[in-house]
């Protein structure tokens, strides 16, 4: 992916234009601004460890290059819950947006199931941005 700056977030989410500094934002309080006219989505998937991570990159139905977000939820969810809602809005409004399962989780591997090991989700989380530098799109 041709990509300008990389941020990882959880569940709060940082704004940074294209040089990569941070830029204060109003409220938009809950007013939704995606569209599937806005937004496309892209499934993906990724090595971390020996395991194959399956996620959701939002994009921007504009041209690119793009500001790039990795958004992950919190404990015991999975992309199609809390991050998929934040990707969809923060791709409207001109980044990409990669939310995916932790190993374990929904549909990544690993065993067992739906465990809790954040040294893991950490690995995971550098294996997304390793994917989005690594990405030809």
């Amino acid at each position: 992916m041709n990509t300008t700056s990389a941020i990882w977030l959880t569940t709060t989410v940082l704004l940074t234009d294209p040089s990569g500094q941070a830029q204060p934002q109003a409220s938009q309080g809950c007013q939704p601004v995606a569209s599937p006219q806005t937004v496309r989505m892209e499934r993906v998937t990724f090595p971390s460890s020996t395991e194959t991570l399956v996620g959701d990159l939002y994009l921007p139905t504009k041209p690119g290059p793009y500001p790039v977000l990795i958004i992950t939820g919190a404990w015991r969810t999975v992309k199609e819950q809390m991050p998929a809602g934040y990707a969809r809005q923060m791709a409207a409004r001109g980044y990409a947006a990669l939310v995916f399962d932790f190993r374990s989780w929904g549909q990544s591997t690993g065993r067992p199931r739906s465990m809790e090991d954040p040294m893991a989700k950490a690995q995971d989380i550098v294996a997304a941005a390793r994917y989005l530098v690594l990405s030809k799109d």
